[in-house]
């Protein structure tokens, strides 16, 4: 009976539950109005205590390959920073966020070391060489990013700290620089915004 209703907006607590779903709500929302965008459709089909199956269609169209140029590759674009003197702790409660920036600072060669929670990050912090680079979640469970940062300030005041978070209202970018960050990134981070950002504070 809740098949339509999981699409409208800010939908993300099943009626007669008190569980709370990670995430805005948002995703299915976005997603279904996209296929509409794009002339296609989303629908789900779902089967109490089995499951459910979520349907993607959307409208082919043959490709003319026959006056496709072909350009060469800009080198430049899929070049990466030589960061192999460089050691970085990465806070992040997600694992699949962590293995996505472990993606992509691996081709950089920096030393990479994860926590995910905020009381790890400063247990590590306490127990491990110097850092230089601290890129720092703030939502995450026991300890968060502005309770980790200030432990990590009073050890070592002149940290680079870079705040990652999904919260970027007016007031959030505001509270993440009174709290001491050198900077921000909102995610989804791309990553040449990742690389442009830590690029600032590490020289190559």
């Amino acid at each position: 009976e809740n098949t339509e209703v999981i699409f409208d907006r800010f939908r993300k607590i099943t009626p007669g539950t008190t569980k709370l779903y990670r995430g805005s709500g948002l995703g299915l929302s976005i997603s279904h109005q996209l296929a509409e965008l794009l002339g296609g459709k989303l629908w789900v089909e779902s089967e109490v205590n089995v499951g459910s199956k979520f349907y993607l269609l959307l409208p082919a169209k043959q490709a003319d390959t026959k006056n496709t140029i072909v350009k060469n590759p800009d080198k430049k674009s899929n070049s990466y920073p030589d960061w192999n003197n460089y050691k970085i702790l990465i806070v992040e409660d997600e694992k699949d966020n962590y293995f996505y920036l472990k993606s992509v600072l691996t081709k950089t060669k920096a030393a990479l070391v994860w926590a995910n929670n905020g009381k790890k990050a400063v247990d590590l912090y306490k127990t491990t060489d110097k850092f230089d680079l601290v890129l720092m979640d703030i939502k995450m469970p026991v300890m968060d990013g502005y309770e980790a940062t200030k432990n990590i300030r009073d050890i070592s005041p002149n940290q680079v700290i870079i705040a990652q978070t999904a919260y970027t209202s007016t007031e959030d970018r505001e509270k993440i620089k009174l709290a001491g960050f050198n900077h921000y990134l909102s995610k989804p981070i791309s990553p040449q915004k990742l690389l442009q950002t830590l690029g600032r504070y590490l020289s190559e």
